[in-house]
């Protein structure tokens, strides 16, 4: 306990530069100006025209010269000591208590209450005024004085656990680190013990628990599931299924209540109601983290609730408070609001889209997002907590108290922050993404603000100062990449019925990988100031970016290029990025790519690059879509691998071979019902005789195949030994499916085998 104290301290002073030097080690000459006022105030009253809890004190003489010669007297006369305690006196009368004194005051007030005072008389009638300082009640004076140094030790004490959240997650930061050099350099394919790759079976690489799902939405029944079979309880999960169609029952009748019909789907009450349904049937759906996530997180909920009810120290006797239970509320509130304050730059590094730590330990993305969830979640507790046990402790003044701007801030912040957390909500990111984005931000920068003034007078800024610095550096490192790539001309079109093609060219030092991904702000008035993230794949003279038209933003802009003759237009864009680490494919001796529907441009990337750079290391690069129109847009990539290292499969779910040609098989596009028959034979899926000369060399196959099946077949095939990188990128049930298939072969299979996931949600 020692040890992680020590190193809270070291990172504090490191991370922060510089530590509140007002509440830091129990401060003895501070607290003994708090303790000597305590038995001032209850030594005597004082014919003094303003009462004020600082004015006293103070400004007024006998007051004054009380409270010093109670620090003389304490600490024998020594000189530094006194120095510091007149330095502690003066601070406080003139910030807390925002009173014109000088220090030169404090001197001679001193001097005045060492050579006339009046002595300790314990018959003295404290209801008679005192007109010269006095000798304070020793008992007072200790017990005061005790209760000052556990209140103070809490302070310090609380910021040392705060620092420990921070070290908690350095430290898990670092393991990961380790980890993704041994992987980026190729040691990594020598660490393939049985004893650790059953580990990782068990731990790092399936998804949460039973429930199968990482990238897709869970729902609170799956949670549920998933911690019945965690911990034994088969037979509760074995009724689950009648409390599934129950729910099921519930979503259906909600769907009834608010359904929409198509006509007015697109109107603005449509949307309305359309909105509300989701929000009544999709409430607690989320995003749940895979295993790895789970158990770091548990680590994290841990050492926190270890942090927040260890080391309190109650004193016997009460001055301050009235009893045993205000001193809990008041420990516990103090507690709780420095160990929100410490997540607050937590929250920002691991939000930040120039997030250094995803280079750094590999992971994606959206693994720092599920962490910044968690953190924001418990931060918001604890935030609760300090409020309520405030609000509890403040009973009788309350409404008095929320005149005081620092009083008045901490509530409106606890406010906006439960307005971060419900406008973060599953339903809010998913079918309304750019409203939460924006709230988002705004509310964020009001909770900041809140917190500021919250504190400002109090202490604690380090942490805001890091974070506001954290963020900052944040939007100019955006800035300054926005700067950098400039204003280039860029075209637009829609080369599948689903999908746009974006390209343009690029900067001579721009250099994106397999894998990476940037943010795009076009000079439209249709896109102004949004930016939205893509894979980018860098040919060495352009950047393509394949966007799928979903909602919102992408189906907007897809319909407007229906409207436009050729599906095409050219626009001015910016890119920030590239963002992400790509896969370190080229270290391992074998590969694996296996891309779903419109994921397929990084790991065809990543297939070229092989192609190109290493012919001797195998390569497979499967791809499961749905027509052949899907592929014929990249024909000329495809193309490209072959006679090469890299084998292509690919499986068309929604089409049949008949006589040497593609046909629909009668399956109907939803996306377009509302285009004529012509429309309908123009995008056929049939391919020309000149693409299928070109791609003859690829394995085509006319079925949906099992995910788990075609995973397991292909480490068979390849079980003469090697290591293997297996790399995905897909619709979400299909990408947890082959997480779990890959958790399930990495004991058996002979050489090292990784799984790295391309895939970006959050």
């Amino acid at each position: 306990m020692r040890l992680a104290k020590s190193l809270s301290v070291a990172l504090v002073a490191l991370y922060t530069g510089s530590v509140n030097a007002r509440k830091t080690l129990w401060n003895p000459p501070e607290m003994t100006v708090y303790a000597c006022e305590e038995g001032m105030s209850y030594g005597g009253t004082y014919d003094f025209g303003d009462p004020g809890y600082y004015t006293t004190p103070c400004l007024y003489p006998p007051a004054t010269g009380t409270v010093l010669l109670c620090g003389y007297n304490r600490f024998d006369g020594d000189e530094n000591m006194m120095e510091k305690y007149i330095d502690s006196f003066f601070y406080q009368c003139e910030v807390y208590g925002g009173l014109n004194v000088t220090r030169d005051y404090f001197v001679e007030q001193l001097a005045n209450a060492t050579s006339d005072y009046l002595p300790f008389d314990p018959s003295r009638n404290v209801s008679l005024p005192v007109y010269k300082a006095f000798i304070v009640d020793p008992e007072v004076d200790d017990a005061a004085y005790n209760e000052y140094y556990w209140w103070y030790y809490n302070y310090d004490e609380s910021r040392y656990w705060g620092a420990g959240i921070i070290v908690y997650w350095g430290g898990v930061l670092l393991i990961l680190a380790a980890f993704h050099f041994m992987k980026i350099t190729g040691v990594i394919k020598s660490v393939n013990f049985k004893w650790l790759n059953q580990l990782r079976q068990w731990f790092t690489l399936p998804t949460w628990f039973i429930s199968g799902k990482h990238a897709q939405p869970a729902t609170t029944w799956d949670v549920i599931e998933g911690c019945c079979y965690f911990i034994g309880l088969t037979q509760l999960c074995r009724a689950i299924p009648g409390v599934r169609s129950i729910k099921k029952n519930v979503v259906s009748g909600f769907n009834n209540i608010f359904h929409v019909s198509p006509a007015y789907e697109n109107t603005t009450m449509g949307k309305i109601l359309k909105f509300i349904g989701l929000c009544f049937t999709t409430p607690f759906m989320t995003l749940l983290p895979t295993r790895l996530e789970s158990i770091l997180s548990a680590g994290y909920f841990i050492i926190h609730f270890v942090f927040l009810f260890i080391d309190y120290h109650i004193p016997s006797l009460f001055y301050l408070f009235t009893g045993r239970a205000q001193w809990v509320q008041r420990l516990l509130a103090d507690r709780t609001g420095i160990l929100s304050f410490a997540h607050i730059p937590l929250l920002i590094a691991f939000s930040g889209r120039n997030n250094i730590l995803c280079w750094v330990t590999g992971l994606n993305y959206s693994s720092f997002i599920q962490f910044h969830k968690v953190l924001a979640s418990v931060m918001f507790l604890d935030a609760m907590i300090h409020s309520v046990a405030y609000t509890v402790y403040s009973l009788g003044s309350y409404v008095a108290d929320l005149h005081e701007l620092y009083f008045a801030a901490g509530v409106a912040a606890t406010v906006i922050g439960g307005f971060v957390i419900l406008f973060a909500l599953f339903p809010f990111r998913k079918f309304q993404y750019e409203f939460f984005l924006y709230t988002h931000i705004v509310l964020v920068i009001c909770f900041i603000a809140m917190c500021w003034w919250h504190c400002i007078d109090l202490g604690w800024m380090e942490w805001l100062y890091s974070s506001i610095a954290l963020w900052a550096f944040d939007r100019f490192i955006r800035l300054v990449r926005l700067a950098g790539f400039g204003i280039r001309k860029a075209e637009l079109s829609i080369v599948d019925d689903e999908t746009m093609r974006l390209t343009c060219d690029k900067p001579s030092w721009y250099k994106s990988h397999p894998g990476n991904y940037a943010f795009v702000y076009a000079l439209d008035s249709l896109l102004f100031w949004q930016s939205h993230p893509f894979t980018v794949v860098d040919d060495g003279s352009s950047l393509t970016m394949y966007i799928k038209a979903k909602t919102g933003l992408t189906r907007r802009v897809y319909s407007k290029l229906l409207e436009i003759p050729e599906h095409k237009r050219s626009l001015r864009i910016s890119l920030e990025g590239p963002y992400g680490a790509s896969s370190p494919t080229s270290k391992y001796d074998n590969c694996l790519l296996i891309a779903g529907g419109n994921g397929f441009p990084g790991l065809l990337d990543h297939a070229i690059k092989s192609s190109k750079k290493d012919s001797s290391k195998p390569v497979k690069f499967i791809w499961i879509t749905q027509f052949f129109k899907d592929i014929s847009f990249v024909s000329e990539q495809l193309s490209s691998l072959k006679n090469s290292n890299v084998s292509v499969d690919i499986y068309l779910t929604k089409e049949t071979k008949k006589e040497g040609k593609f046909s629909t098989n009668g399956i109907e596009n939803s996306a377009n019902e509302e285009t004529s028959s012509n429309d309908d034979e123009k995008n056929s899926s049939s391919p020309s005789p000149e693409s299928l000369g070109t791609l003859d060399f690829i394995n085509f196959q006319f079925f949906r195949p099992d995910v788990r099946e075609l995973v397991n077949q292909e480490l068979k095939n390849n079980s003469n030994g090697g290591s293997m990188a297996v790399v995905t990128c897909g619709p979400a049930k299909m990408v947890d499916t082959l997480r779990d298939s890959v958790a399930e072969n990495v004991v058996s299979y002979p050489g090292r085998l990784d799984l790295f996931e391309e895939f970006q949600t959050w």
